[in-house]
């Protein structure tokens, strides 16, 4: 997988920081890649066998590994196995599992359902809990 653009907060995946890269570049440490979402300075990845890897701006938690800081390379998103599909928004993302469940991670807030991101908090948590 290959990205390119703006990488102010290592959207771009390459290890590096604050370089935009204006030609397509290699995604590093990123192999099986199924699809991929993304919103504004955060990148996810569904790889093979159903684990998800995210990168980028990370500050409100969207690398869903517990914590809330930049990634400019792909981290496992704690906790999920099995996803089927994954979608990246504005404040949360989320992944499909193949049980049908949603899981949802970042700071998040809606009439039904809210998360506030602060470690560990930061971590996928079932939709609707």
């Amino acid at each position: 997988m290959e990205c390119w653009g703006a990488n102010n907060y290592g959207q771009i995946g390459n290890g590096q920081t604050g370089v935009n890269v204006p030609i397509p570049v290699p995604v590093s440490i990123l192999s099986g890649v199924t699809s991929l979402s993304g919103f504004g300075s955060t990148n996810c990845a569904l790889v093979a066998g159903g684990a998800v890897e995210c990168w980028g701006y990370g500050g409100d938690g969207q690398d869903g590994n517990g914590a809330q800081f930049n990634t400019d390379l792909p981290v496992s998103v704690t906790g999920l196995t099995n996803v089927t599909s994954i979608s990246a928004g504005y404040s949360a993302m989320c992944a499909v599992t193949s049980s049908g469940t949603v899981e949802c991670w970042a700071t998040t807030s809606t009439a039904s359902w809210e998360t506030a991101c602060s470690a560990p908090a930061c971590l996928p948590k079932q939709w609707p809990d």
